[in-house]
């Protein structure tokens, strides 16, 4: 209960970010691209994996062998 008067005393105080614009630092901004980077080539990454297990050779070496394609 105590974690809930502090929020909203952070909300509500004459410091809050709430009436101001909000701004990112330099160091926020880097990290944040770096970060949408990395999560970017990781779906990236996966979406090629599941191509290629699907659709690459070894998938058509596969239903060759068994006679399915």
């Amino acid at each position: 209960m105590l974690h809930i008067f502090i929020l909203f005393g952070s909300i509500t105080g004459k410091s809050s970010v709430i009436d101001k614009p909000f701004s990112y630092t330099h160091h926020q901004r880097v990290t944040g691209l770096i970060f949408d980077g990395l999560i970017i080539l990781a779906l990236v990454t996966w979406a090629l994996v599941v191509w290629y297990r699907n659709f690459g050779p070894g998938a058509r070496r596969r239903a060759a062998a068994a006679g399915t394609s």
